[in-house]
Formats: C-alpha cells, sequence, structure tokens
C-alpha cells in the first residue's frame, strides 16, 4: 500500500519530485537482483558438477 501511494504521488506531482520518490523505487530492486546473483551461481554450478 505504501508503494502504490509514493507511486501515485509520483504520478501526481511530477515537479522534479521523480526523483525522491525513484529512490525508494530502487531500493526494492536492490534484494531483487541479489536473489538473482546467488539463484545463477546455483544454476551454473550444476553444469559443472
Amino acid at each position: 500500500s505504501l508503494l502504490y501511494n509514493l507511486w501515485s504521488s509520483s504520478s501526481s506531482k511530477p515537479e522534479g519530485r521523480s526523483e525522491p520518490t525513484k529512490q525508494p523505487l530502487k531500493k526494492p530492486k536492490l534484494p531483487v537482483g541479489r536473489f538473482d546473483e546467488p539463484e545463477e551461481s546455483s544454476i551454473e554450478r550444476e553444469p559443472l558438477e
């Protein structure tokens, strides 16, 4: 709900406020990319064995 509110606020107030609103949006993407890294390592280890 909080994320949705941030998005709505950015679309409602596109007055250069997109920058500060993008910061919190990028935060959740950080953990997502980290999950992809270990997943790829596991897949690469399978064929190596």
